[in-house]
């Protein structure tokens, strides 16, 4: 799979597999994995309870990895 970590506040183009990965004051982190599949337009999974941003993106990896996603943008909104 081919990631593509885009810069810091940039977005993925709707119709991109892609997964958004947040960090909450407190320093947890999350995922939310978009991705297009079959006859639907988008597919969502989320995940966030984890220590921090580091482990929810290996996460997020690891989900696309599972669905077979091809290539993965991964996009970081700004704090």
């Amino acid at each position: 799979m081919e990631v593509r970590e885009l810069p810091r506040g940039e977005r993925a183009s709707d119709d991109t597999d892609r997964a958004t990965i947040n960090v909450l004051p407190s320093g947890k982190a999350g995922f939310t994995l978009v991705w297009q599949a079959g006859t639907v337009t988008a597919h969502v999974l989320q995940g966030n309870d984890f220590p921090d941003e580091s482990a929810a993106f290996e996460a997020a990896k690891r989900a696309a990895e599972e669905r077979n996603i091809e290539v993965l943008h991964v996009e970081r909104p700004d704090a």
